[in-house]
């Protein structure tokens, strides 16, 4: 059963019951009688009277009979007027209930030995007690019952909170899917326009790179190498249609090759460098892929803008940024000025 739908039944159980009872009814009980005598808790002859340990034990006595019936009322009430509901009206309900019980509990042997009480103002006096201890066992378990609804709750927004960015970072890694779909079929239809024998190669470029999109589009994250795999097959493709117009290196090593990021993360950088740049024979387009000296994948291409941009589902960096957000502490750095733009991706702990 969920949090969301587990009955809000405060009445402790377990360990937690008995410690509240084996603690909590002996320190009534002495609590009441220092209140009930605090003119007198100084003079060592009380404690040792005879009277003392009767008195005592009756008050042990109806303290179990007080706490064992408030908790049966608390239990009731729970039931039919929940805290949630109506917490005014709840509160006055438990008073009006626990104050008489505990009254009429206190009445009997009050009228019958009222000099266990304190003589002629044993009236007085158990009415007092009867309050005292209706007091204490109530602020126990409502005291208990508004713990228990703030741990509660804060499992609750725990909860809600990682599914909320878990169902958030399922939309993003679904976004990548169709974005890539969608601008890869546009460079495969101009390619066959142009050359079928290399559109014939690069459907088989682009096969390899959608597998890898398949195998990979549920994780969080992927090796460097095989990121680095699907780079080299993209490249190809974006090659065999710029030629020297654009020139690409990619220098990492083979040791941080086994650090990780998140799945078509560097494909996307690459691809959002030729969507917005120039790539012509008169002004060509330069793509660096390396790791500098604080462990970041960096992706940095020379600056063309283009007047007229292809058009954009607007997923790429923003995307990036929101996975890189939910994967790691790490920040996606971003590097702008007139002549190169760079983003920087954190290396991660290998999968």
């Amino acid at each position: 059963m969920s949090l969301r739908h587990r009955q809000l039944a405060f009445i402790p159980g377990g360990r937690a019951e008995f410690w509240m009872r084996w603690l909590g009814i002996p320190l009534i009980s002495i609590f009441i009688i220092v209140v009930g005598e605090y003119d007198r808790i100084g003079d060592p002859a009380f404690w040792l009277s005879e009277g003392f340990w009767p008195r005592l034990l009756l008050v042990l006595i109806l303290t179990v009979i007080i706490w064992e019936g408030n908790v049966r009322i608390y239990a009731v009430l729970d039931q039919r007027y929940p805290w949630a509901r109506n917490p005014r009206r709840r509160l006055l309900m438990q008073g009006l209930a626990s104050i008489s019980f505990s009254l009429l509990v206190i009445a009997v042997p009050a009228i019958l030995i009222p000099e266990t009480f304190g003589g002629s103002d044993f009236l007085g006096k158990s009415i007092l007690l009867g309050l005292m201890i209706s007091i204490c066992v109530n602020a126990i378990y409502i005291g208990w019952h508004f713990l228990e609804e703030w741990k509660l709750s804060l499992t609750l927004a725990e909860q809600l909170k990682r599914q909320n960015i878990e169902s958030r970072f399922e939309m993003l890694k679904n976004q990548v899917n169709p974005h890539f779909l969608f601008n890869s079929l546009n460079t495969l239809v101009t390619l066959i326009e142009e050359d079928r024998d290399t559109a014939i190669c690069f459907t088989e470029q682009l096969a390899r790179i959608y597998r890898y999109v398949l195998q990979n589009k549920d994780k969080e994250l992927v090796p460097l190498a095989t990121e680095l795999n699907c780079v080299q097959a993209y490249l190809y493709l974006l090659q065999t249609r710029f030629g020297d117009n654009l020139r690409v290196s990619v220098d990492v090593s083979e040791l941080l090759r086994e650090a990780s990021v998140a799945p078509l993360a560097l494909q996307m950088l690459i691809e959002n460098a030729v969507k917005h740049n120039v790539v012509s024979r008169d002004a060509p387009l330069t793509i660096e892929v390396f790791v500098d000296g604080d462990r970041h994948i960096v992706v940095r291409n020379t600056v063309n803008k283009k007047k007229v941009t292809e058009d954009s589902t607007r997923v790429g960096l923003q995307n990036i940024r929101d996975r890189y957000s939910f994967l790691s502490s790490s920040q996606v750095v971003v590097e702008n000025d007139t002549k190169s733009f760079a983003v920087k991706l954190p290396l991660l702990e290998a999968v």
